[in-house]
């Protein structure tokens, strides 16, 4: 009724676009019912279906399938793992190009936290891979850009470019978290760095720009660079092929893969130092997994304060957390007869590592769980 009155007829001409389009193929088996049931069917029927695909997931064997859909990942075999190497350089460096924004902010519309499609805990953790292994590009997922939208920083791929030699992990940040400026760090007494928590991989696949990964924290180090705290959660990528994502410590990382954690603190400390007076500090001493997990509980914790400090323009601290709140405006049908004189033409967006059936929650919450 309310749709109705603020926009006479446009429930008629959306059911008779469908009804046409259906007509429109001789033969076509479909008959659209036009009675139009209330909210309450509609509510019913949603809860229903939820429930049927929660017994779908429930039916997913070994290979991930449950009658001929794809629910998750086929189980992994075991495979072996090389270093990669840190010093031949491949004869050509692959070029990264950022993904096409979709809507979804890499920052706060990723969960941090992994749950089964039942909503039980995992103790995983996602990240958003911001640079590929073997690759000299720097992205960065952009805090106070609209959108939160992943894009090249030039400077710094100009950096890693004259340094010569490619990332040898993959990189990336730690969704809805923040590494509030304003805290000062209890072991180093440093102010944190304005930016979500970031994030080393330490398998050896490549993992392209912009994709979700789903993780398990193993330690963290301490970068300080230009008098901040900017600490590295070192993990795992449990998605990955082969035995490093079945390592539940640094210590099984160094037994499966020896040298592997020196070789990536090594090239940072290499990095950093590759420019004459580059303020910046690598503090080689690993902390296990359970400092990781209270840097990530802490920053999660800060970017929900931070989240709550967002005003109507729906920034907060310079930060864009949100759209800004819409001022009402009058609404005019649409046409259904006169074309515009260019269709406009779309392209399905690249894979992000999300399923959009499975990994996208069904309810929406505010960004602080309410």
């Amino acid at each position: 009724e309310d749709v109705e009155r603020i926009c006479p007829g446009r429930v008629k001409q959306c059911l008779q676009w469908i009804d046409d389009f259906k007509q429109s193929t001789g033969g076509d088996k479909a008959t659209l019912h036009f009675e139009i049931h209330g909210a309450e069917k509609a509510l019913s029927l949603i809860q229903e279906d939820h429930a049927s695909w929660c017994n779908l997931v429930e039916e997913a064997g070994a290979d991930g399938l449950a009658r001929g859909h794809w629910i998750r990942g086929a189980q992994k075999v075991p495979a072996t793992f090389e270093l990669p190497s840190a010093v031949s350089l491949p004869q050509s460096v692959p070029k990264h190009v950022a993904p096409a924004p979709t809507g979804l902010s890499l920052w706060h519309d990723v969960d941090l936290h992994v749950k089964t499609w039942l909503d039980e805990d995992t103790g995983l953790f996602r990240y958003v891979n911001e640079m590929p292994s073997g690759s000299l590009q720097k992205f960065e997922v952009q805090p106070h850009v609209k959108g939160n939208a992943i894009s090249e920083d030039p400077k710094g791929s100009a950096r890693l470019a004259a340094f010569g030699r490619p990332v040898p992990f993959n990189y990336g940040c730690l969704p809805q978290t923040f590494r509030d400026p304003q805290q000062m760090d209890e072991l180093y007494n440093a102010p944190g760095d304005d930016d979500p928590l970031d994030i080393l991989d330490l398998g050896g696949s490549t993992v392209g720009v912009g994709v979700v990964v789903q993780c398990r924290p193993l330690g963290a180090v301490l970068l300080i660079d230009e008098g901040q705290a900017d600490w590295k959660i070192l993990a795992v990528n449990v998605d990955e092929p082969g035995p490093l994502a079945e390592a539940r410590s640094i210590e099984d990382v160094e037994r499966i893969c020896p040298g592997r954690v020196k070789q990536c603190l090594q090239w940072i400390d290499d990095f950093k130092k590759s420019k004459g007076g580059d303020k910046a500090t690598l503090h080689f001493e690993i902390h296990d997994a359970e400092k990781a997990l209270s840097l990530i509980q802490q920053d999660h914790a800060s970017w929900r304060s931070l989240v709550a400090e967002a005003g109507s323009d729906g920034i907060a601290r310079g930060h864009w957390i949100r759209a800004a709140q819409k001022v009402p405006a009058t609404s005019e049908l649409p046409s259904a007869v006169n074309l515009p004189q260019s269709v406009p033409k779309y392209v399905a967006p690249a894979p992000t590592g999300l399923s959009l059936w499975h990994d996208v929650d069904l309810r929406v919450e505010t960004r602080l769980g309410e």
